[in-house]
């Protein structure tokens, strides 16, 4: 008997859109979690605005990230950099 090689691809579409669709319900429904990325769980105390802005940082690429923790390492210059970046946008936040 010939196999019908179209409904065999149907057959596995089906499926496949099956598989798909359960596992986006259930990442929506918060039953399963899915990350592509490295994460860990924080341990000690911290200043409220340092925990304040993690979830900015999070929107951050992964590269931005990298350059930002490179700024970070040498605390003297970052915090020039930091002011250098506050002097720069501050005059454009007066006007609005």
């Amino acid at each position: 008997k010939p196999i019908n090689w179209g409904n065999v691809i149907l057959a596995l579409l089906s499926g496949l859109i099956l598989i798909g669709g359960g596992v986006f319900v259930l990442h929506n429904e918060k039953l399963i979690n899915i990350s592509f990325g490295d994460t860990k769980a924080v341990e000690g105390e911290y200043p409220a605005d340092v925990v304040e802005i993690l979830p900015e940082l999070t929107q951050l690429k992964p590269r931005a990230r990298k350059k930002l923790e490179k700024i970070l390492q040498n605390s003297e210059k970052a915090e020039k950099v930091i002011t250098l970046l506050d002097e720069v946008i501050s005059p454009e936040e007066k006007e609005e």
